[in-house]
């Protein structure tokens, strides 16, 4: 099919000016979701209302998971439909090019999604007595335990400078380990004060 260089010059541009702010805002939302050291003002911090208790004091800690896999899906699919559409209406024009640009950048979103969606279920939980602090957790699907003993045991937060968020260091017999990873900075400084608290 023949096709004027002109005319598909205009409709690349057409589709840039579409497509781009659409995608642009996509990609936007996406890194907001995805580092582990975003400070995310929606993650929760949750302690066991029976801290006085002898039992072990428990402090759950866990991300902000406001997109659910469903909600992921349909805009996932509700984009295919419309980049396929505009691929498809501009390779109806000639302009074959553009089809498989689409469906590469509908990949590069897809994943963009899926590195979200894996992390909604990403969680801490502590457990402390007189004797042992206990933490699991549980980052993309893969769980981690961590037994310390509480008399050798440090809490320290470290704040820096300029637009880095602070860190939460739990620190015994020469093992760390940093917790509260997708805390704002208030909330880390929080949980620090009521770690120290309990040990």
């Amino acid at each position: 099919m023949r096709f004027n260089l002109n005319i598909l010059g205009r409709l690349s541009h057409i589709k840039s000016t579409i497509c781009g702010p659409i995608l642009f805002k996509i990609y936007i939302i996406t890194v907001f979701f995805v580092p582990d050291g975003y400070q995310n003002p929606i993650s929760s911090v949750t302690i066991d209302p029976d801290v006085l208790s002898d039992s072990p004091k428990r402090i759950l800690i866990t991300r902000n998971h406001s997109l659910t896999s469903a909600q992921a899906c349909m805009i996932v699919g509700f984009l295919a439909i419309v980049l396929t559409s505009i691929g498809g209406w501009f390779y109806s024009q000639g302009a074959w090019l553009v089809l498989p640009f689409a469906g590469l950048e509908m990949l590069a979103v897809m994943a963009g999604f899926y590195a979200c969606v894996r992390h909604n279920n990403d969680y801490e939980l502590l457990e402390i007595d007189d004797v042992n602090i206990r933490v699991e957790r549980c980052i993309a699907n893969r769980e981690q335990n961590f037994s310390f003993q509480t008399y050798w045991t440090k809490v320290m937060l470290e704040v820096t400078e300029g637009w880095y968020p602070s860190k939460l260091w739990m620190q015994s017999k020469g093992r760390q380990i940093e917790l509260g990873r997708w805390l704002t900075d208030h909330e880390r400084e929080q949980l620090a004060h009521r770690l120290k608290s309990f040990i």
